[in-house]
């Protein structure tokens, strides 16, 4: 049987962030949110490093 090791790929989940563009660029009562994959902690990005990751509901 292969051994079980789990090693850290990133800091996941990546934080959301609310970015305040003003008035001039936004409608009245819109925010936006950003994910920000930038502040996993791995030169990779996104879903490359979720699709590294076993799935919650894979079976083990």
């Amino acid at each position: 049987m292969a051994p079980r090791l789990r090693v850290g790929l990133g800091l996941l989940p990546s934080p959301l962030h609310c970015w305040h563009l003003g008035p001039e660029l936004l409608p009245e009562g819109v925010t936006m949110w950003i994910k920000r994959d930038d502040l996993t902690g791995m030169e990779l990005s996104g879903n490359k490093v979720g699709l590294l990751l076993p799935h919650p509901l894979q079976p083990e």
